[in-house]
């Protein structure tokens, strides 16, 4: 920890900057960041040994030998972390694989405090997910947007253009809104034909699994209702799906839940 930042607390048991809880251990028993200081200082300027660098730890004293060897591990795996960071920070190649998001992620595990039991599961929580960001990052920084869209779609089970692109799905509900409230839609296929005769007729091939993809969906969750008009009838939105805010959250929220299910 800074001083600034112990100075900032005074009796507060959360760190300002993240919210951090040290639960019932006093400041002055936590352990020296190390692995924070190595961002800073050369390594030659920092004590290797545990020993040296906690022996006026009380929090660190206490612990036994099974719990001590645990703090060590996890204080190299942080050290380790630092060292990544400080790649990233003076390699441009690096920060250019690497999203900020991910740096953020890394960097914010230096700030953590691994003394007790919660700060072990949370590191080792961390850890976790750092590994499944810095893979994605990986993926979609070696892959170009096509191939990272079929190997989705492959690994999804979908067809060939089924896995619709942001604003393909803002054009496709957009185009069921603007037809349900101004043509005579019967069924849910007329609906998929007239989105189809909005699209640029060199176009029509490629957007016709998302137009059926999105269409499908929203009929499986129950977006529309049938209003009878005369001898015929007409699919109407539901009053709580006639605008694109509401209609593009449900689409997301069900979108989300069937690639759940694929996988």
């Amino acid at each position: 920890m800074c001083k600034q930042c112990i100075n900032i607390m005074g009796g507060q048991k959360a760190c300002p900057q993240d919210q951090v809880s040290f639960g019932n251990t006093p400041i002055d028993q936590l352990p020296t960041n190390y692995p924070l200081l190595m961002m800073i200082y050369r390594p030659s300027e920092l004590p290797k040994d545990h020993k040296q660098r906690h022996y006026q730890c009380r929090s660190y004293i206490e612990l036994d030998d099974e719990k001590k060897s645990y703090f060590n591990d996890l204080e190299k795996g942080f050290g380790d972390i630092s060292v990544i960071i400080m790649q990233m920070i003076n390699n441009k190649n690096y920060q250019s694989i690497f999203s900020r998001s991910t740096i953020r992620k890394l960097f914010s595990v230096l700030h953590s405090q691994y003394i007790t039991n919660e700060g072990c599961i949370k590191f080792l929580q961390v850890a976790s997910n750092l590994g499944e960001y810095i893979s994605i990052d990986f993926i979609l920084h070696y892959q170009n947007h096509q191939e990272l869209k079929n190997n989705l779609e492959s690994a999804l089970g979908l067809q060939q253009g089924q896995f619709p692109e942001p604003a393909i799905q803002e054009k496709i509900l957009k185009f069921i809104i603007l037809l349900i409230r101004c043509s005579g839609i019967s069924s849910e296929q007329h609906l998929m034909y007239s989105i189809l005769q909005l699209v640029e007729r060199k176009d029509q091939i490629t957007i016709q699994p998302s137009v059926e993809y999105i269409v499908r969906l929203l009929f499986g969750v129950h977006c529309f209702e049938i209003e009878p008009i005369g001898e015929f009838s007409s699919i109407q939105l539901k009053p709580t799906f006639r605008n694109y805010e509401s209609l593009r959250l449900v689409y997301g929220t069900v979108d989300v839940r069937h690639m759940t299910h694929l996988t």
